[in-house]
């Protein structure tokens, strides 16, 4: 069951269909990069998506999202592609939650690129975006 603040209708030529919101779809793409394309292609939709995004959404979408890991890899790869202000309600509560080190590619075997960033996020791959 969604949140019906992350269910928005997208009018179309049939008619209106709903869909996820920015911010949720943010945190989905984050949850299954591999589904997604990639972590590369995840950093490229979220650069074009960032402006759509409302930091208090972000926020309020992450706290109900069922994956610490999800909300790390989207707060981590929104300030690399420069959207700090995006992020800093995420890193106020982020701050008063316990989370752990996950690694930013899921699919990428070699752990061995431990970053001190505040996401905890452990860089196991290069980011590229198409843009």
């Amino acid at each position: 069951e969604w949140n019906k603040d992350d269910i928005v209708p997208q009018k179309t030529n049939a008619g209106y269909v709903n869909v996820s919101s920015p911010e949720l779809t943010a945190l989905d793409l984050c949850y299954y990069p591999k589904h997604s394309g990639g972590v590369n292609q995840v950093a490229t939709v979220l650069d074009e998506l960032a402006e759509a995004l409302d930091s208090d959404k972000v926020l309020d979408v992450s706290k109900r999202f069922n994956s610490t890991m999800a909300v790390q890899r989207l707060g981590f790869l929104l300030d690399f592609l420069g959207n700090e202000e995006l992020t800093l309600p995420l890193k106020n509560w982020l701050a008063t939650q316990k989370f752990y080190p996950t690694v930013l590619d899921p699919a990428e075997q070699s752990h061995n690129k431990v970053t001190g960033n505040f996401w905890k996020i452990i860089v196991n791959t290069d980011i590229e975006t198409d843009l």
